[in-house]
C-alpha cells in the first residue's frame, strides 16, 4: 500500500508530463476504439446486406452444387429440414431459392440474366429487394408472372413497370423452355452487378419454367439475428442434419468467398494500422517513463541506501506505469465509448472520399458508416493498452535497480 502511495505521488509531482502522458495513452485507445467500432459495424451491414439480397447468412444446398452450379442439383423436402429451425432462437427466419441462368427478351433486344425464384410471401420478411424498389412493387401472387428487375437492366431493355417480356433457359431435360413476365417492379441497390444482372420471379414461375417438381428448390436460405453466431448456428444444423446425406449446410463465406476476403483482408491492414498506432504511443510512453527514471536517480540512490530493496523499487515504478496505463485506459474507454456511441446515432460520412456510391465486392453500401463496437473487441483492446503501457515501463525499472546507490549519490553531488 505504501508503494502505491508513494507512486501515485510521483506521477504527480510532474503534473504536466503525466497528463501528457495519459492523453496519449486515451488518445491512441479513442482511434482504435472509433476505428474498430466502425469496422465492426460496416462488415456486419456489408455481410447483412450480402446476405438479405443473395443466398442468406447460412445456405442448405445439394453436397455438389456449388461446384458444379448445375440446377439439377437440387433439395427435396425442405419440409423435414426446416423443423429444426425452431430450436433455433437466432434464426429469424428462411426462404427458399430456386438459381438459374437466363436469356431475358424484348422487342427492344435480349439480355442475359441471372433469375432468382422466390416465394413472396417469405421473401417480404427477409428480403432487401424490398426497400430497393424505385418502381412499381414487389412480388404480390406466388403463381403471377411478375418478375422484378434492376434499374440499369430495365434501361437496357428499354422496360417499365407494365412492359412484357420473356424468359428463356435450359430446362432440367435439356430443352429450351420459355415463360412470359411481366414487369411489376424496379429496384436499384446501387451495384452494377446486382442492378444489371439479377432479377426475381416467383418460384412457382421458376419450377414451371426448368420442369421441377413443386417440393424442389436450388438452396434454402437462413437468415439470422446475429451474424456472429453463423458459426455456431451451422454447427448445431450439422448434427440435426446428420441423416441427411443430400444437404449441405455453408456459410455465408463459403457462398461469398470474394466478401470473406475482403473482410479479412480490410480487418487485417484495420490491425496493421492499430498496431503501428500502438508502438509509436508506446515509444512516446517509454521516453517519459525513462525520463523520469533518469531525473530521479539521486533519489533512488537514497532509497537503496535506506535500505530499500531492488525488487522493491522495481515494484514501484512498475506500479507508476500501472497508474498511468489505468487512468489512460479509463479515460480512453469512456471517451471511445461515447465517439462510438456518436457514430452508432449519426455515422461517419465517407461521401467526401468515396462519392454517392460505395460498392464492396458487389455489395452496395450506405456512404454513411456506422458503429458497432463488438464488447469482446473492447475488452480486448483496452487489456492490450494497459499491458503495452505496463510493458514499457519494465526496462526503465531494471535500469532503475541496476544503479550503484554509492556512484549515484556521488553523481548527485
Amino acid at each position: 500500500m505504501l508503494i502505491i502511495k508513494l507512486a501515485w505521488r510521483n506521477l504527480w509531482r510532474n503534473k504536466r508530463r503525466t497528463i501528457i502522458t495519459i492523453s496519449s495513452i486515451c488518445f491512441g485507445l479513442v482511434l482504435a476504439l472509433v476505428f474498430i467500432g466502425l469496422g465492426d459495424g460496416t462488415y456486419g451491414t456489408m455481410i447483412d446486406s450480402a446476405a438479405r439480397l443473395g443466398s442468406g447468412h447460412i445456405t442448405l444446398e445439394h453436397p455438389d452444387y456449388r461446384s458444379s452450379l448445375l440446377t439439377r442439383l437440387t433439395l427435396q423436402s425442405t419440409g423435414e429440414v426446416t423443423k429444426y429451425f425452431k430450436e433455433i432462437n437466432e434464426i429469424e427466419g428462411w426462404a427458399p431459392r430456386i438459381l438459374g441462368q437466363a436469356m431475358l427478351s424484348t422487342s427492344y433486344g435480349s439480355v442475359g440474366a441471372a433469375f432468382i425464384g422466390v416465394d413472396p410471401e417469405r421473401e417480404k420478411e427477409n428480403t432487401l429487394f424490398i426497400d430497393k424498389i424505385t418502381e412499381g412493387s414487389y412480388l404480390e401472387h406466388a403463381e403471377g408472372r411478375g418478375v422484378l428487375i434492376g434499374k440499369k437492366m430495365a434501361a437496357r431493355l428499354n422496360v417499365s413497370i407494365g412492359s412484357k417480356m420473356v424468359i428463356t433457359a435450359n430446362n432440367l431435360h435439356g430443352e429450351i423452355a420459355a415463360e412470359l413476365l411481366r414487369v411489376v417492379g424496379i429496384f436499384e441497390t446501387g451495384s452494377e452487378m446486382i442492378d444489371g444482372y439479377i432479377c426475381q420471379i416467383t418460384l412457382k414461375r421458376a419450377q414451371t419454367l426448368l420442369a421441377m417438381k413443386e417440393t424442389e428448390i436450388t438452396q434454402l436460405a437462413i437468415f439470422i439475428t446475429n451474424q456472429r453466431a453463423t458459426e455456431r448456428i451451422i454447427e448445431h444444423l450439422k448434427i440435426s442434419l446428420s441423416d441427411a446425406n443430400e444437404v449441405a449446410v455453408l456459410s455465408w463465406r463459403e457462398v461469398m468467398p470474394e466478401l470473406a476476403s475482403y473482410v479479412e483482408l480490410d480487418g487485417t491492414s484495420n490491425y496493421i494500422f492499430q498496431i503501428i498506432i500502438f508502438i509509436i504511443i508506446a515509444a512516446g510512453i517509454l521516453n517519459t517513463i525513462l525520463m523520469s527514471v533518469m531525473e530521479r536517480q539521486f533519489e533512488f540512490g537514497v532509497l537503496l541506501c535506506l535500505g530499500m530493496k531492488p525488487h522493491n523499487l522495481l515494484f514501484l515504478i512498475l506500479t507508476e506505469s500501472m497508474l498511468l496505463g489505468l487512468l489512460g485506459v479509463t479515460v480512453g474507454t469512456v471517451m471511445g465509448l461515447l465517439c462510438n456511441q456518436y457514430f452508432t446515432v449519426k455515422g461517419f460520412d465517407m461521401t467526401l472520399f468515396t462519392g454517392e456510391n460505395l460498392d464492396i465486392s458487389g455489395i452496395a453500401l450506405d456512404p454513411i458508416l456506422y458503429s458497432d463496437l463488438y464488447p469482446d473487441h473492447l475488452v480486448i483492446t483496452v487489456v492490450l493498452v494497459f499491458l503495452m503501457t505496463v510493458l514499457v515501463g519494465i526496462y526503465p525499472a531494471i535500469k532503475a535497480t541496476r544503479s550503484e546507490p554509492i556512484e549515484t549519490l556521488k553523481k548527485g553531488k
